[in-house]
């Protein structure tokens, strides 16, 4: 073939499989080529399966050929390394759980593979999925569109690995925005579910309430594809607080009927001439398909902050008690967020999680009165390794300061939320735009994105192959 296998999506690899066009073995073994290419200068691999995963691949191509394959059967998969696989350790991107080697499957890897999926790799995260990446043990994940660019969040070696055509798809976890925030900065697709739509057994914890294992991949089709066999809460997982079975939904013809709420005001705040160019063109996409455009009012928006952060310093410094016994080194943020935590009084924790109940039930009033919203993922690009600042349409600004604000609401809510590349902003960087449903409206906020994304000239948009790149 005069393409390389590993940069067909999950949806195209399955078609040719079926017409016996390739088998997963070469698909796989493409993928581990691939690696070997584009990773040295991005950081996003840290450890393989690749004897294992050759072996499977070997399994998978006899389903295949005996007409009872699986519906990820042969897909490749990379997974954060915070998700447990019974044969590589679960080091979280810290030097200090190198021998933390897993007893069992995460759920969903264990649903993975009982699809056929093949997992070939773990992935970089910031050291336990909430820290800068300066503070990281291992080299910081580079951005494919530009490696002086960090590929952003804590899934950020999933959100390159995809971007560079190393993986199709990729398994990661979100609690203040860490799957959308890398798949908007690296040009691809990610969505954060339902709170409790997928188990977290077997899934080292940050935050315990705000923790959510999602899905990245190069569109949204591939999103559902793979959601169909992930969802649905585990029956041992206590932190569970939901149970959504999501169905793989069918294409939509158009927006007719759809009513859009556009999510304005704070979530447009920081964007840039360019970026707001992108977001504009958006939207007048979203309304030639004939969606109903209203203006989405995010209620007590203003205190989510004041509500998130505590409850995630205290229970991040909770999940860290465990680790004590351990040389554990922290960087300034980390270790910043943890002395935090263990000095938040109980009551101020108990009044977060209080006011969090209040916000809940006043977003799914607001989010009664359309069918999904939409807005921008992030108000800027990717920032520059070195300093981490980005542009914003008050100039050169440290991305802390943009990177979750329009993404930790959602998270807050436990609302599903997906980001699609919606086009090339700022110094020729990627942009993404997020569909945010209700609680529980997954299949439909997939169904939107799956529609917008088919309609855009900027669906899966290959880094690799623009002007100027290698």
């Amino acid at each position: 073939m005069s393409q390389n296998l590993a940069d067909l999506d999950v949806s195209a690899l399955l078609e040719g499989y079926r017409a016996r066009h390739f088998q997963p073995v070469e698909v796989v073994q493409a993928c581990f080529d691939r690696m070997d290419d584009r990773d040295p200068a991005l950081h996003a691999i840290t450890a393989q399966r690749r004897e294992a995963a050759l072996a499977e691949a070997t399994h998978s191509a006899s389903r295949w050929s005996e007409g009872r394959a699986g519906p990820l059967d042969g897909i490749p998969v990379g997974l954060k390394d915070m998700i447990d696989i019974s044969d590589m350790a679960t080091v979280a991107g810290s030097a200090s759980l190198q021998d933390n080697y897993p007893s069992r499957d995460a759920e969903v890897v264990r649903r993975l593979r009982g699809a056929g999926a093949i997992v070939v790799a773990k992935l970089a995260t910031s050291p336990f999925a909430f820290a800068e990446p300066f503070a990281a043990e291992y080299p910081v994940t580079r951005n494919p569109w530009d490696a002086d660019r960090f590929a952003g969040g804590t899934s950020m070696g999933a959100g390159a690995a995809v971007a560079a055509r190393m993986l199709p798809l990729a398994i990661g976890t979100d609690s203040a925005g860490s799957v959308r925030i890398p798949a908007a900065h690296c040009g691809i697709s990610g969505m954060k579910p339902t709170a409790g739509a997928v188990s977290r057994r077997g899934v080292l914890p940050s935050t315990w309430s705000l923790d959510t294992v999602g899905v990245m991949g190069r569109s949204a089709l591939d999103m559902s594809i793979a959601f169909s066999v992930i969802a649905g809460a585990d029956v041992g997982d206590a932190a569970a607080f939901g149970h959504v079975r999501i169905a793989q939904p069918a294409m939509l013809e158009d927006l007719r009927g759809v009513r859009v709420g556009v999510l304005g005001g704070e979530f447009l705040k920081h964007c840039s001439p360019a970026a707001m160019d992108v977001w504009t063109r958006t939207i007048d996409n979203v309304r030639g398909a004939g969606a109903e455009l209203v203006d989405l009012t995010i209620p007590m928006a203003d205190l989510v902050n004041d509500i998130a952060w505590p409850l995630l310093a205290v229970e991040l410094a909770s999940c860290h008690e465990g680790l004590s016994d351990r040389d554990v080194r922290y960087g300034d943020m980390l270790g910043g967020l943890i002395a935090f935590g263990k000095s938040v009084p109980a009551i101020d924790y108990v009044r977060c999680q209080r006011l969090r109940v209040v916000f809940q039930q006043r977003i799914r009033e607001s989010f009664a009165t359309v069918d999904i919203g939409i807005g921008p993922t992030v108000q800027a690009v990717a920032p520059t390794v070195s300093d981490l600042f980005t542009v914003t349409a008050n100039g050169r600004t440290h991305w802390y300061e943009v990177a979750a604000k329009n993404t930790l609401p959602f998270s807050l809510a436990g609302f599903p939320a997906l980001s699609i590349p919606a086009g090339i902003a700022d110094d020729g960087l990627p942009f993404g735009v997020q569909i945010v449903g209700a609680d529980g409206k997954d299949t439909q906020v997939l169904q939107v994105g799956m529609f917008l994304q088919h309609m855009s000239t900027h669906h899966q948009r290959d880094p690799y192959t623009r002007p100027g790149s290698r």
